[in-house]
């Protein structure tokens, strides 16, 4: 097991930790096409704008495997935002409706590097200053609303753990059904893997 995992009675975590890659290799030089990612424009409300506005600093974003919710990492503010959102239309010119949001915050969620999602609700989220937690999100509507969550399952970071200063996160399931979850440990230039279980 990872040391300092914790799992609770969801049964997410049950976790071993192994270094995936501890090198730092040589800096490798930018390279550009030149091409220019044209402006997407989305449909929201005013109450949806002013939460986008108000998230500040964000390192990351995902959308759910369902592509119903996009989740920002709020890094100041020590939350994530999750959006709900459609897209219509072909591939080349998306319509893209943002109808709701919700604030997700927790004591879980510090100075938040890295979002992916496991499934459609549940997501584990890096912090910078921290641990890795896994959250459920709630069901049905958004709200507009704060939402206080408490994390399903943690794999704890300190200077003397596997996971340390933690930064993107990235989860699989592989061929034999078992889901996994990449931690990049951004000072100590080390990526972890850790196994996780299921509900």
């Amino acid at each position: 097991r990872a040391a300092g995992s914790r799992q609770s009675g969801s049964g997410w975590l049950s976790s071993r930790a192994t270094i995936v890659s501890g090198a730092r290799g040589p800096r490798q030089p930018r390279v550009s096409s030149g091409s220019v990612i044209p402006r997407l424009e989305f449909a929201a409300s005013q109450p949806v704008r002013a939460a986008l506005q108000a998230i500040g600093r964000t390192e990351d974003l995902r959308f759910s495997p369902d592509n119903r919710l996009l989740v920002l990492a709020g890094f100041r503010r020590r939350l994530c935002l999750v959006l709900g959102i459609s897209i219509e239309g072909p591939a080349e010119d998306p319509r893209v409706t943002v109808h709701d949001f919700l604030e997700l915050v927790s004591p879980g969620i510090g100075l938040v590097h890295g979002i992916d999602f496991l499934d459609d609700r549940t997501i584990a989220v890096g912090n910078r200053d921290g641990q890795v937690a896994l959250f459920t999100l709630p069901v049905g509507e958004l709200g507009g609303r704060r939402f206080q969550a408490e994390p399903i399952a943690t794999v704890p970071g300190s200077l003397t753990r596997w996971v340390r200063s933690p930064g993107s996160v990235a989860t699989w399931q592989g061929e034999d059904g078992v889901r996994r979850l990449l931690v990049c440990n951004n000072y100590i230039h080390t990526v972890t893997g850790h196994v996780l279980g299921g509900p």
